[in-house]
């Protein structure tokens, strides 16, 4: 999506969700797959058992972004992926 190396940060909204890592620097025009692990399995936590992954960077700093400082102050850009933890036997944890 980018034309340069961006970091990455990843949240994650429930604790039942664990991330191997909370950023990246990620290269351009590159896949990335990141790594998330559920705890929420042989047991009744009482919690949701669904999540939300969030990925933010900052925007992309360009000729426009430096021209205005509106843009250069403008908040970093988001994408939201919906968690669902399963158990391990395969069932829906719901």
């Amino acid at each position: 999506m980018f034309a340069q190396t961006m970091t990455f940060q990843f949240n994650v909204d429930n604790a039942l969700f664990r991330l191997a890592k909370t950023s990246e620097n990620i290269r351009a025009h590159k896949e990335h797959k990141i790594v998330i692990s559920y705890d929420g399995g042989g047991g009744d936590s009482g919690g949701s058992k669904a999540g939300r992954l969030i990925v933010s960077c900052a925007r992309s700093v360009g000729p426009a972004a430096t021209a205005s400082p509106a843009a250069a102050a403008s908040p970093n850009m988001q994408w939201v992926y919906y968690l669902k933890g399963v158990t391990p036997d395969g069932k829906d944890t719901k």
